[in-house]
């Protein structure tokens, strides 16, 4: 099947692929990741990504080099399922990748493990302006325990990008930074402030407020 001229028949093969012992499987998913067809190939990282197989990592890493934006995204999103089944140890080499999304990707999966070894990689990103994974650094940032999380909070709380500060300003809330009381009031204050913006440092305010309440 896999080497079949229609790549509708290739993909149908790639998706049966569910009811097959797993080394037959693995064997025809890899092929699916080579196929000359784009559609084929993204079914293939999607598929990784259901067989919870750890072994299927480097197999992904090497996807989000793919040509096409769909492969690289079910890439993505495969290695990020894999982390909840893997060992930390896993995602390491894609952090030393010198491709950037890949080392972001290996951040936010270490991230998922308790593990905090890409966080140069994220809050770099964070602080990069033409960065395409700023938001979902933060939110993964702000699960670690390192003492550079939250001065990198507040600066995000300034950013150009709405969405960044806004879920900056919720991740600090979350943190129950109170140092940054004055912070979400200034923001709050501030009449330039876009509304979401200001609805998020109030609603970070609150969170701090409720903290602040209970015994």
């Amino acid at each position: 099947f896999p080497s079949h001229d229609t790549p509708t028949v290739r993909r149908e093969a790639a998706e049966a692929t569910r009811i097959l012992d797993p080394k037959e499987a693995l064997k025809i998913l890899r092929a699916a990741a080579k196929d000359s067809d784009w559609l084929t190939r993204a079914t293939a990282a999607r598929l990784f990504g259901q067989r919870g197989n750890p072994d299927l990592i480097p197999d992904l890493f090497k996807m989000l080099q793919d040509a096409d934006s769909y492969v690289r995204r079910f890439a993505r999103r495969s290695l990020l399922e894999l982390a909840d089944k893997s060992e930390p140890e896993a995602y390491l080499p894609g952090l030393k990748s010198p491709d950037r999304t890949t080392q972001i990707v290996a951040g936010l999966a270490l991230v998922r493990l308790n593990d905090g070894r890409g966080a140069d990689v994220l809050l770099e990103e964070i602080s990069n302006p033409l960065g395409i994974e700023r938001v979902e650094c933060v939110k993964a940032v702000s699960k670690l325990v390192d003492p550079r999380v939250v001065p990198a909070l507040r600066t995000a709380t300034g950013d150009k990008d709405p969405e960044v500060r806004i879920v900056s300003l919720i991740a600090l809330g979350l943190l129950k930074d109170k140092d940054s009381a004055p912070l979400f009031k200034g923001i709050s204050a501030d009449p330039s402030t876009p509304k979401d913006v200001k609805l998020a440092a109030s609603k970070a305010l609150d969170l701090l407020t409720k903290s602040a309440d209970q015994p």
